[in-house]
């Protein structure tokens, strides 16, 4: 069966948290906002709401919807505000509308809502049908309204109990208990008959009931909601079992309340395997929430988005940059103006930065050589993780404050993690330059037992040295001369060119010989920081016997990390794909 295009993301799993009558340690707090959007987009949305009633007069309510607005961790609360349905429709559910995406990030136009699964006496999972989603298969949800926030909080035993007495036509004297598994963010639903049902986040509960199945079948009258009712044995293999057969068939919000509840059952090895056996994408990544607040105000502070690339004079000639990151924008429909400041002079460099940080239209930029050095200086605080190593390769403008940060190390290991396990890993790092500054760092962390670091420059490969001694001690960091290569090529299981040698105009330059590139060990990984050309010469030599990372993987997840820093959000594997394959058409390579 072709893999289908829904996605769900868990962004919290593995909770059990009782929801009791009075108060419970998970809470939704009510602010007082609203979305504003320009005039001429509130226009279009009334517009199509009203199209939308005259087709659907029985169920166009214009109802107050809770809208997502932020969350604390410490406190456990979700931050919540109402404003009209007809958002959701427009946004969420209209096709049109997907070009304004950069509008729903920036006012929060995701509803937070909740999918409950119930489970009674006699061990039976309960569904109900859905005749408003073309017979698909879900939990209940119910309406959260302004009756069920007392004190600015939503009464959250109340709200559910209310949930399945209207859906499932049980009392609130039925309810045995209630808790909490966890949460769930859809980005993009496109259901078979092409309807989006988009940019929910959804709790995720449990119901157990003091009911049996049959009697829960008795007191149930259909509704709009659901036409009828499904029990299904409350096991893991028959669960599992019914999930991935009728996969089509049920809500991808299901399906994510499915997964967090294996895991409250302390299933998560049938958890893992559902997952694999799904077609459509359930992803683990619980940090989705943290970006919501950063694109907002960047969208409503700046009236021109500015991103772009700092460099050298040639930089325009061999950097495809500006093609991946303008396919991204393109793609997530982000109104960026891209730019690029290629001077060989610094201080050309600083009085167009200078100038961008005063008028406030900087989001951010990458940069490269020759001013990672030079822009260290110019920032008004910088990671402290590399805050040591004086260089940068990412700006960020936040209310006025230069941050700066380098994603190379860190962009380098996710992308050679895809290939190799570096837990207890030997690594041969060529090049003591500012971009392999951070890259031990990294690799520690990701638990390389052993560093090899080859120069040319004795000063650099001092310079680092003396960082890492300082910082976490050198004992694992070694620096090795040309003589002692042989021997350690044949026991290391990863060698990173972090050198220009085989970039554009170095073509032809190799670190080390190609004799003494036949001793590197079969098992190794031979990753390269270079990414243009597409596969340079030192991967060419190695490709029929060594897995390879190309640069152009590193140059993707740095970029994506950058992308983080500035925006806020993660991107999935589809957006990193647009910007590799942007990347690769502007290298001539498919």
């Amino acid at each position: 069966m072709q893999k289908d295009k829904r996605c769900i993301y868990i962004l919290e799993c593995g909770l059990k948290q009782r929801i009791n009558k009075k108060s419970s340690s998970y809470k939704i707090e009510v602010l007082d906002e609203e979305i504003v959007l320009p005039e001429e987009i509130e226009k279009e949305v009334n517009e199509n709401w009203e199209n939308f009633s005259l087709k659907n007069p029985d169920v166009a309510k214009d109802k107050g919807t809770y809208f997502f607005a932020g969350y604390d961790e410490i406190r456990k609360t979700d931050y919540v505000f109402m404003s009209k349905f007809r958002y959701v429709q427009a946004f969420g559910r209209t096709k049109e509308f997907e070009k304004y995406a950069c509008y729903v990030s920036a006012n929060h136009i995701t509803a937070l809502s909740s999918l409950c699964l119930v489970l009674t006496t006699d061990n039976k999972l309960v569904f109900g049908v859905k005749e408003n989603m073309n017979g698909n298969v879900s939990g209940f949800s119910g309406y959260l309204d302004k009756q069920f926030v007392e004190e600015r909080q939503v009464a959250l035993y109340k709200y559910l109990s209310h949930s399945i007495l209207e859906e499932l036509s049980v009392g609130i004297e039925d309810v045995k208990a209630i808790y909490r598994t966890g949460q769930t963010y859809s980005p993009n639903i496109s259901h078979s008959d092409n309807q989006l049902n988009n940019k929910v986040y959804n709790n995720t509960f449990l119901i157990l009931l003091e009911l049996t199945s049959k009697e829960v079948e008795e007191k149930f009258e259909s509704n709009f909601q659901f036409s009828r009712l499904l029990f299904i044995e409350n096991n893991e293999e028959a669960l599992i079992k019914w999930t991935c057969e009728n996969q089509s068939n049920i809500s991808i919000h299901c399906i994510g309340a499915i997964y967090n509840y294996l895991i409250y059952c302390d299933a998560t090895p049938y958890a893992s395997d559902m997952i694999k056996s799904l077609h459509c994408s359930i992803i683990v990544q619980q940090n989705v929430k943290q970006g919501v607040d950063t694109v907002r105000n960047i969208i409503k502070r700046l009236g021109i988005f500015n991103w772009g690339l700092i460099g050298g004079a040639r930089i325009k000639e061999y950097s495809v940059a500006p093609f991946m990151w303008n396919a991204l924008f393109d793609y997530l429909k982000f109104p960026i103006n891209y730019f690029i400041i290629s001077e060989d002079e610094p201080q050309p460099v600083m009085d167009k930065l200078n100038k961008m940080i005063l008028d406030n239209k900087l989001v951010g930029a990458n940069i490269a050589m020759p001013w990672k050095h030079l822009i260290f200086d110019r920032c008004n605080s910088v990671e402290i993780k590399i805050s040591d190593f004086g260089v940068i390769n990412t700006i960020i403008l936040d209310n006025g404050i230069l941050k700066g940060y380098n994603t190379d190390g860190e962009g380098l290991v996710k992308a050679v993690t895809k290939k190799i396990k570096l837990e207890d890993a030997s690594v041969l790092i060529l090049g003591a330059g500012g971009g392999s500054m951070t890259l031990p760092f990294y690799l520690l962390k990701s638990g390389v037992k052993k560093i090899f670091i080859y120069d040319i420059n004795e000063d650099n490969l001092d310079n680092l040295l003396d960082k890492y001694d300082q910082l976490i001690g050198n004992h694992l960091i070694s620096k090795v001369t040309y003589n002692q290569l042989e021997k350690i090529l044949k026991n290391i299981d990863l060698l990173v060119n972090a050198t220009p040698c085989g970039m554009v105009g170095h073509e032809n330059e190799l670190v080390f010989s190609k004799k003494l590139i036949r001793e590197l060990a079969k098992s190794a990984c031979v990753a390269e920081m270079v990414y243009n050309p597409y596969e340079t010469q030192l991967l060419q030599l190695v490709s029929n016997k060594n897995q390879i990372c190309r640069g152009i993987n590193m140059l993707v997840e740095q970029a994506a990390l950058s992308f983080h820093k500035g925006f806020g959000v993660e991107l999935t594997y589809k957006e990193k794909q647009v910007m590799k394959e942007a990347a690769k058409a502007a290298l001539g390579e498919r």
